[in-house]
């Protein structure tokens, strides 16, 4: 390797190191790869409280169907949905693109006329679930 290569593989490692330490220290998880990954270094208190987004079709032939959210069901993760969720509260015509993509992986389904966001809110007391969850609605949208 000539002397230029490794200067500039020098340059590259210095200014990759110093990013992830700014990022370590000052950085937000949206700074990825560089951030501090805080979503693995946390956790939810004991007696706190543990949100869940879910979704609900509600098809032509009258059908309301709860859908997983994942790649399969909608074209996206469930960190991707609930990480938009203020989005969609705000403009819950969004949701039609969800219903969109469920369409498209699912074609043998009938027509999606509705969608339904809800917040499944669960109380934890002593690190586990205590009674029955709570389900609030964040968003809906209808064609």
């Amino acid at each position: 390797m000539s002397a230029m290569g490794r200067n500039i593989r020098t340059v590259a490692t210095a200014t990759i190191v110093v990013l992830l330490l700014l990022g370590t220290f000052w950085g937000q998880d949206d700074h990825f790869p560089l951030g501090p990954f805080r979503m693995y270094s946390t956790r939810n208190s004991l007696e706190g409280r543990v949100n869940a987004a879910r979704l609900e079709l509600s098809f032509a032939n009258g059908d309301v169907v709860e859908t997983g959210i994942s790649p399969r069901s909608v074209g996206l993760r469930r960190a991707e949905i609930e990480g938009q969720q203020d989005r969609f509260e705000a403009r819950p015509q969004l949701l039609r693109h969800l219903a969109d993509a469920y369409e498209s992986l699912h074609p043998e389904a009938p027509p999606i006329v509705g969608v339904r966001m809800l917040d499944v809110i669960v109380q934890l007391r002593d690190g586990r679930p205590s009674g029955e969850p709570v389900e609030q609605t964040l968003a809906t949208w209808q064609r």
